[in-house]
């Protein structure tokens, strides 16, 4: 199962992590459920978007690892041709954000859950990762990630699923 890890464009490697979760959860509903729609779970993440009117294109920019041509050609990833290398390599790049627009949207979703600590209910959301508040959390642990970046004088901010 694949984690999230927090890059910057600069030297230091950032000191903080996920606090209560490994951060496969959060991968498992932004990417799979929300931006993949697999079925497999919920749309919580659609759901919460739309309830609260949120703009959360921020937190759906999402590298994968990066790989040298010819890794991805023997590694069998995707289409395991150039174009597809290509275009996710392009994608990757284009996952690279400022740290304030970052934090501007992990502001909004942890305010819009703190005024309303009960939407899950209104929602009929059952499932534990955001009824116990790991997904909170998790926003939360970003955000924090998000405050080292731009007190580290990052300009660029991303983050990659691996």
């Amino acid at each position: 199962m694949f984690a999230l890890y927090f890059e910057t464009n600069v030297e230091e490697s950032c000191p903080f992590w996920f606090t209560k979760t490994d951060s496969k959860l959060f991968c498992n509903y932004v990417v799979w459920e929300h931006l993949w729609h697999t079925g497999n779970d919920p749309d919580v993440i659609g759901m919460l978007k739309d309830y609260f009117n949120l703009d959360i294109e921020a937190i759906l920019k999402i590298a994968s690892g990066e790989f040298e041509l010819e890794e991805w050609l023997v590694g069998g990833y995707s289409d395991s041709d150039e174009a597809s290398w290509r275009e996710q390599m392009a994608a990757n790049q284009a996952a690279w954000q400022s740290p304030e627009s970052l934090a501007h949207c992990l502001d909004e979703f942890l305010q819009s859950l703190k005024r309303e600590p009960d939407v899950y209910s209104k929602l009929s959301v059952l499932e534990p990762y955001f009824v116990n508040g790991y997904f909170e959390q998790d926003l939360k642990d970003l955000r924090r990630m998000v405050s080292w970046a731009q007190s580290a004088g990052a300009s660029q901010v991303r983050l990659v699923m691996e």
